[in-house]
């Protein structure tokens, strides 16, 4: 997993229809405008899920995840950690550089 930078972890969810809510590990939070679909770790298992929607709250980015339709299965996904591969990782301006920890860890 040393090719992907962590973006976002799921902390919890909103409402009845499966709307996550991500505490953004990004300086950029408005990234996730840019992203058709987000790859989701959780425990041993990755997977991806094309995106729906994307808003903001104060801090924290609100996604609605196709196939994820209701609280019950959004709460599954608590505690996962958005990833993007290395090569989809926002550029960098000159003098800027990436900080990485462990997946495991966000």
């Amino acid at each position: 997993m040393d090719d992907y930078f962590g973006i976002g972890k799921i902390v919890n969810t909103v409402g009845v229809k499966g709307e996550l809510k991500i505490f953004p590990t990004t300086d950029d939070p408005k990234r996730y405008n840019l992203l058709e679909s987000v790859t989701i770790r959780l425990n041993d298992d990755v997977f991806t899920k094309k995106i729906q929607r994307v808003r903001y709250h104060r801090n924290l980015v609100m996604l609605t995840l196709e196939g994820i339709e209701s609280a019950d299965a959004a709460d599954g996904l608590r505690g996962g950690v958005i990833i993007v591969k290395r090569d989809e990782a926002l550029p960098l301006e000159e003098n800027e550089y990436y900080l990485q920890a462990k997946t495991s860890a966000l």
